[in-house]
């Protein structure tokens, strides 16, 4: 399947749904958001590979990249006879802060405690 990035404009989709068509596949293309996706893909893998299936009820899916983070409220219900009703998304958000941001504040926190240790250290032998 195709994912949809939060950001992608109705241009966006229609290009891709053409490239996927042109591509061989049929006129049944859906877009759904990453999360949602992530989540259908674990159902999938614990129905095929665990022989389990997951409780009923509300689930919440977190996607952080590079550069956003992608979350997605979903309800399942097994009950639903029709396979495609199992998972509903309830509601969907992304945010401009992801791993990109993490690493940077990481980096410049570490290069502020490399500086007090020098400093430290060069106080303490002085």
């Amino acid at each position: 399947g195709f994912t949809d990035n939060k950001s992608a404009t109705p241009d966006h989709l229609t290009f891709i749904r053409w490239c996927a068509k042109e591509s061989g596949f049929t006129d049944n293309i859906a877009f759904i958001h990453e999360p949602t996706s992530a989540f259908a893909h674990l159902y999938q893998f614990k129905k095929v590979h665990e022989k389990k299936t997951l409780e009923d009820g509300l689930y919440i899916i977190i996607d952080a990249g590079a550069g956003t983070t992608d979350i997605s409220v979903v309800n399942y219900d097994k009950q639903q006879h029709d396979q495609s009703k199992q998972i509903t998304q309830l509601l969907h958000f992304g945010l401009n802060i992801a791993g990109k941001d993490v690493d940077d504040l990481l980096e410049q926190r570490l290069k502020l405690f490399q500086t007090l240790r020098l400093n430290e250290k060069h106080i303490i032998e002085g």
